[in-house]
């Protein structure tokens, strides 16, 4: 805890870039040989950016000082990635999106008593998360649809991220739009605007409907959003940060939602952690106020919307038995394994080792014994972990341990330069998978305690 926000950065950056890897691995494992060559030819173009990022890598571990225009070599591997990226859109696709997704999405929409819709989520070629309905994407390709056409509401997820729960919070926030339109927050809260407080233009309808999901976001899936959130607006140099008519600056929204998680009494370490960072990296890059764009009104908006959300029944996102129990395990898993290659798939989930033996030698549900339901309930908590439990726990161990594990590999004298990407990378891939398979195990967990009422 407590990094100099130049080791965040490099963390990040060296995280993005390993994702990838991780993206080609899992292609290479499903596709044609005529599709590994063309991988085979973006994987050269990672190698050029891990190069470059060399002289970076050997600064920070190295050497003592780092000056505000050394920030240029991190962001500008960045924007190599984020160049790079698009690229993975000819392999349409692949990999499946996976079906882990889609059960913490439904967590979240039975929590919003919300079960009539059912998302789709697609492939964003931009390292970016947003969402569309999809007849918008119909009227985009130029296809006329017949009237009564059902609309669906298409969510998209990066190519980078699709085995990356850490971020999979910021998908909930684009749901929100959704949850926002039915209970018709912003539409409501618009019949109160008047110029002398809340100006009714499309800015302030804009700027009120996004606060208002990061506000939900926050009530649903706790600290683990606003981390997310961080994590992804820092993947573009703070000096290209601004407040648009769409979207309010990232600084006020992570101002705003880090107030949000304290009245919740919500906040975490690692969230106090990834708000430090923020406002010491922006602090660096000073923002010029008409970048800012700091509305008169925005004071006012906000409070508005808490009174609106405040009404809007939803569980509490961490539990106390569940939290605290994935957090006392994040810190023995601290003491005993330094290296998350050596984890077991459960190490993030909470539940005890009886049953974890037992589920977790299934590959799927179905080939439970369901004759041994009513004994193995008695091995189970009182409530399954919920998708919001997990992403939280798993956040914590991320900030408390991503740097030594960084340490340990790229200061390991025994591996040459690029082996240390890609043993940082299979880092990366196990610990995503054991978070992925904790939510995996929650769903099972739910079915259970569903059997035995």
């Amino acid at each position: 805890m407590g990094l100099e926000p130049h080791k965040q950065v490099l963390v990040d950056t060296v995280e993005k870039i390993c994702l990838l890897f991780n993206l080609s691995k899992a292609i290479k494992n499903i596709s044609t040989s005529s599709e590994n060559a063309l991988l085979e030819f973006y994987d050269k173009q990672l190698s050029g950016i891990i190069k470059h990022l060399k002289h970076p890598i050997d600064q920070i571990l190295y050497e003592p000082g780092f000056d505000l225009s050394d920030y240029n070599s991190l962001y500008n591997a960045i924007t190599n990635f984020q160049n790079l990226h698009p690229q993975y859109r000819v392999f349409s696709s692949l990999p499946k999106i996976r079906k882990e997704i889609f059960l913490m999405l439904e967590n979240v929409l039975s929590q919003a008593d919300y079960n009539e819709i059912e998302p789709t989520i697609i492939y964003s070629p931009l390292y970016n998360y947003y969402e569309q309905s999809s007849l918008e994407q119909f009227q985009q390709l130029g296809i006329l649809l017949e009237d009564g056409v059902p609309d669906r509401i298409v969510l998209m997820l990066p190519y980078a991220d699709f085995a990356n729960p850490l971020v999979w919070s910021i998908l909930v926030h684009e749901l929100s739009h959704a949850l926002e339109t039915k209970y018709g927050i912003v539409e409501e809260l618009s019949e109160s605007f008047t110029p002398h407080s809340i100006p009714t233009t499309r800015r302030s309808k804009n700027w009120a409907s996004e606060l208002c999901c990061d506000m939900l976001a926050i009530k649903i899936m706790g600290p683990s959003y606003l981390n997310s959130f961080i994590n992804l607006v820092f993947s573009v140099h703070p000096w290209y940060h601004s407040a648009s008519d769409s979207h309010p600056h990232p600084k006020l929204r992570i101002h705003f939602m880090s107030e949000y998680l304290d009245e919740l009494g919500l906040h975490s370490n690692s969230s106090k952690y990834y708000v430090d960072f923020a406002t010491k990296l922006y602090d660096l890059f000073t923002i010029e106020e008409e970048k800012l764009q700091l509305a008169i009104y925005i004071e006012t908006l906000i409070e508005k919307l808490k009174e609106k959300i405040s009404d809007i029944d939803l569980p509490d996102v961490m539990e106390p038995q569940n939290s605290v129990a994935i957090m006392n395990l994040t810190e023995k898993l601290k003491q005993e394994t330094p290296l998350i290659s050596s984890y077991n798939s459960t190490s993030i989930d909470h539940i005890e080792k009886e049953k974890e033996k037992y589920l977790l030698q299934k590959k799927e549900a179905s080939e439970i014994d369901l004759n041994n339901a009513y004994s193995l309930l008695k091995l189970l908590d009182e409530k399954p972990a919920k998708p919001s439990h997990i992403l939280n726990a798993a956040w914590e161990f991320r900030v408390d341990m991503y740097w030594d594990i960084f340490i340990s590999i790229f200061k390991d004298p025994k591996l040459k330069y690029e082996e240390k990407f890609f043993k940082f990378a299979e880092h990366i891939d196990n610990f995503t998978f054991s978070i992925i398979k904790s939510i995996e195990v929650s769903k099972i967990h739910q079915i259970f305690r569903t059997m035995g009422k």
